[in-house]
């Protein structure tokens, strides 16, 4: 079985221009032994600013039962910045 990678991009406007903040691999994290499973969820972390202020971001995108979410962490090196937390929901619509 071959592994797969998933690249997400994300874009932020600043000003008048679009840049690429990050691009990071999705690692997708199958049920069972020997990854032979379906996939249940995928992860992926990078780091944010520099110094005193550098944090690491962590994405995890999961399934609850037709429901999409994504939780968002982010940890600082130093205590001095508050560490926080946000899950988001995305619904499937009922047709």
């Amino acid at each position: 079985m071959s592994n797969i990678t998933v690249t997400l991009t994300g874009l932020a406007t600043r000003g008048l221009k679009e840049e690429v903040v990050q691009k990071v691999p999705l690692h997708l994290l199958r049920a069972g032994l020997g990854e032979k499973g379906p996939v249940e969820r995928g992860f992926a972390t990078w780091k944010e600013g520099v110094g005193t202020g550098e944090a690491t971001v962590y994405a995890t995108v999961r399934f609850n039962e037709a429901n999409l979410i994504l939780d968002l962490a982010k940890l600082y090196q130093v205590p001095r910045f508050a560490n926080w937390f946000t899950s988001f929901g995305l619904k499937k619509e009922k047709s």
